[in-house]
């Protein structure tokens, strides 16, 4: 009997790549959703998978306990694992895996994506361009600034090299005692959290 895995994961689906050859490759006989799935969602589909792939969906105490014996693994497509009960998959002996190099250059980049939209006003700007007037919005230029990064793990540094080449100043201190946060509210023009 082929291994089943439950696929949900969107960016998984919609990215294109050689994922898509590997997975198929590997012979598992793959059904896909569109997630993030609801847990009344997930307990309909619980029992029938070996594994599932997913995204953000409610993988609570109730669908792993439902899930069983047949499930044998959950995969997390990203590094969030706040959807998933750990807690219930360590007590069930379900091991939970994630993929903490999937993301974090788009992450880095969506974090550019929406400094820039911040600071140079574009959302407004857009919206007046879509309604058919002109309205000059003056936004603010972040070179020679300076950026504060809280939380300097790969997409912290992700982030710190699109800095450094728009001429940023960055900030990335590895403890942030209360001292500290107050310092970089008045010394820093960009403050960036990329901690959970």
């Amino acid at each position: 009997m082929k291994t089943r895995v439950l696929l949900t994961t969107t960016s998984f689906q919609d990215t294109p790549g050689v994922h898509h050859e590997l997975l198929e490759r590997a012979g598992f006989d793959l059904v896909r959703e569109r997630g993030p799935l609801p847990e009344a969602r997930m307990l309909e589909l619980a029992g029938q998978f070996d594994a599932y792939l997913c995204g953000d969906d409610a993988l609570t105490r109730a669908v792993i306990e439902r899930s069983l014996p047949r499930l044998k693994v959950i995969s997390k497509y990203g590094i969030g694992l706040d959807k998933i009960d750990l807690a219930a998959a360590t007590d069930l002996k379900v091991p939970v895996l994630f993929t903490p190099a999937v993301n974090h250059t788009t992450v880095a980049e969506h974090t550019f994506a929406l400094l820039l939209a911040a600071t140079r006003n574009l959302v407004a700007e857009a919206n007046y361009v879509a309604a058919g007037q002109w309205k000059r919005i003056t936004g603010t230029e972040i070179c020679g600034k300076t950026l504060a990064i809280v939380g300097f793990g790969r997409i912290g540094k992700e982030v710190a090299i699109r800095a450094r080449a728009f001429g940023l100043r960055v900030r990335a201190p590895a403890i942030f005692p209360l001292r500290l946060k107050l310092k970089l509210a008045f010394c820093c023009q960009i403050i960036n959290t990329r901690i959970p």
